[in-house]
């Protein structure tokens, strides 16, 4: 009884494993294909411009990085409860949950981008003691990409605390594949503006996405 006890233990153990195993890999993958989306742009600028251009595109990036840090905290506390309410098979309070943390970020966020606009000539003369037209320019479109990337991005932590990755994992890869192909039709055309369009456009695709599954996903992940 205790070599089949041993033998249950390890055939649970290495069940375990596999499964942290191939969860830390879709982890992996997603966090690669976000850090090759985020640092797109970078490597269009270096690759076919100036290191001039770069420079007021890392201007206008630190400005909007204002907001994006807000939304980071925000979803920083989503994996936890996503997790929790999964754990207790919470069907009904998944949704809810869900429902109430998009609308309450997207009003956050909306009075963050709005500030932010409103006080990017302060913010750069505070900074550089200088207004730049085509950083103030640049800053905005970067706001309006992350108002816009706020339902995927929280919805996208959501989904990864109920363990449905694969999923955001996939999304994310379309997002680069449209963003690439924009950018890089619309850089030559508007240059810095051209750009952040092309990430306006990824985001709008995968608002899209997620926007389509956000009502099934965590029907599916219950029954699983």
């Amino acid at each position: 009884s205790k070599k089949m006890k041993f033998n249950q233990e390890k055939i649970l153990d290495e069940g375990i494993f596999k499964k942290l195993v191939i969860t830390s890999s879709q982890l992996f993958a997603g966090r690669l294909v976000g850090l090759f989306y985020n640092q797109s742009d970078k490597i269009i600028i270096w690759t076919l411009s100036t290191p001039s251009l770069l420079a007021v595109y890392d201007i206008a990036l630190k400005i909007s990085c204002l907001a994006r840090v807000c939304l980071t905290i925000i979803n920083s506390a989503v994996i936890p409860r996503a997790a929790s309410l999964k754990g207790r098979n919470e069907t009904q309070l998944i949704k809810i949950f869900f429902s109430f943390l998009n609308t309450s970020s997207l009003f956050v966020m909306a009075m963050i981008c709005a500030w932010i606009s409103i006080n990017i000539n302060f913010l750069l003369d505070f900074w550089l003691s200088q207004s730049i037209e085509q950083v103030n320019i640049i800053s905005n479109l970067m706001l309006a990409a992350i108002f816009i990337s706020v339902f995927s991005s929280i919805s996208q932590t959501f989904f990864i605390g109920l363990g449905t990755i694969i999923e955001t994992v996939k999304f994310s890869v379309y997002g680069v594949i449209v963003k690439l192909i924009i950018s890089l039709i619309m850089f030559n055309y508007l240059s810095l503006i051209g750009l952040v369009l092309g990430t306006i456009v990824a985001e709008c695709i995968m608002f899209t996405l997620y926007y389509l599954i956000k009502s099934t996903a965590p029907k599916e992940e219950n029954h699983a």
